[in-house]
């Protein structure tokens, strides 16, 4: 791990530390809307209670989404620090370790029923202050000629990554192709604008606006001829799939097991650095990323790939 991302985790691990000594000191009176209309702030309890929810999907591919009731002063930072307006749609990606905070911008009811689904804390065009049911209607209100240039342009370079990814992106395409897999190369960093672009035009080639393309630490990988419906190919990429998720001591990541998926090419670098590991970092962040200081020096949208300039969200590291 570079200097820079162990300085990273340190400053996180002391806001989580000052923010949460922040949460249980400040006034409870403060409401937030939700838009299943309840507030859980019947009692102090609320404002301290711990998550036992497993991460990941049940049997029937349902996310478990966060049971424990929010207090309307977590409702509050929710709702401020990552647009999040109900809090009954969280959950962790996986039961692992390292699952991250995801938030459905409605529920989703089947395995099959894609949802909006944005990672918390993510980059993203999102404004400070607008909910993700907002943003959504916005995007999908805009066209192509609404974005700018750079939105269109695909970047197929492995030099563009973050540093870290870069060398081992590069390692696991050698390891793969002496492997004898057909591999080429589809898309490597994806700017936020261009997330954006895409969610707009949806044609179900990205149902997220918060990606780990816009830290550059995801490499879009296409196996063969890339046509799935083909059993031979289909096969190779599952094949494929299981090889990266046993590479390179299990730090690689995939969407979903190795033989379904909405997301055949996605393949992404996991890092400690990026992303919450519980609901209670997250409200720890907000508390800290949502007062007047932090909104009066928030990090410049230059130094987040062109993204909204935000406070509450995690810096990337390209160069």
């Amino acid at each position: 791990m570079s200097v820079r991302s162990t300085t990273v985790s340190l400053v996180l691990v002391a806001l989580v530390a000052t923010s949460a000594a922040l949460l249980s000191s400040r006034d409870d009176a403060t409401g937030a809307g939700s838009r299943s209309g309840g507030e859980s702030d019947t009692s102090e309890a609320a404002s301290t209670a711990q998550d036992t929810t497993p991460g990941g999907t049940d049997a029937r591919g349902i996310p478990r989404y966060i049971s424990r009731p929010f207090s309307a002063r977590e409702r509050r930072l929710l709702l401020d620090a990552y647009g999040v307006d109900d809090p009954q749609w969280l959950y962790l990606s996986d039961s692992t370790e390292s699952a991250i905070l995801k938030y459905d911008s409605k529920e989703k009811r089947c395995k099959t029923c894609y949802v909006d689904s944005y990672r918390v804390g993510y980059l993203s065009m999102r404004r400070v202050g607008e909910i993700w049911d907002d943003f959504e209607v916005r995007m999908r209100h805009m066209r192509r000629a609404d974005f700018p240039p750079s939105a269109a342009r695909v970047d197929v370079s492995l030099d563009d990554l973050d540093p870290e990814a870069r060398t081992a992106f590069t390692a696991l395409l050698d390891a793969a192709r002496r492997a004898d897999f057909a591999l080429s190369v589809r898309e490597t960093y994806r700017s936020p604008d261009r997330e954006a672009l895409l969610f707009s035009e949806g044609h179900g080639r990205t149902y997220t606006a918060t990606s780990m393309h816009s830290y550059g630490r995801a490499v879009d990988i296409v196996v063969g001829d890339g046509r799935v419906n083909r059993p031979s190919t289909r096969a190779d990429w599952v094949r494929f799939r299981r090889f990266v998720l046993s590479w390179g001591n299990g730090s690689f990541r995939v969407i979903g097991p190795p033989d379904h998926t909405w997301d055949w090419p996605h393949v992404e670098l996991a890092t400690d650095n990026i992303g919450f590991r519980s609901i209670d970092a997250a409200l720890a962040f907000a508390a800290a990323c949502t007062t007047d200081s932090a909104r009066a020096h928030p990090p410049a949208s230059a130094a987040l790939g062109g993204a909204v300039s935000d406070p509450c969200v995690f810096v990337p590291h390209l160069r």
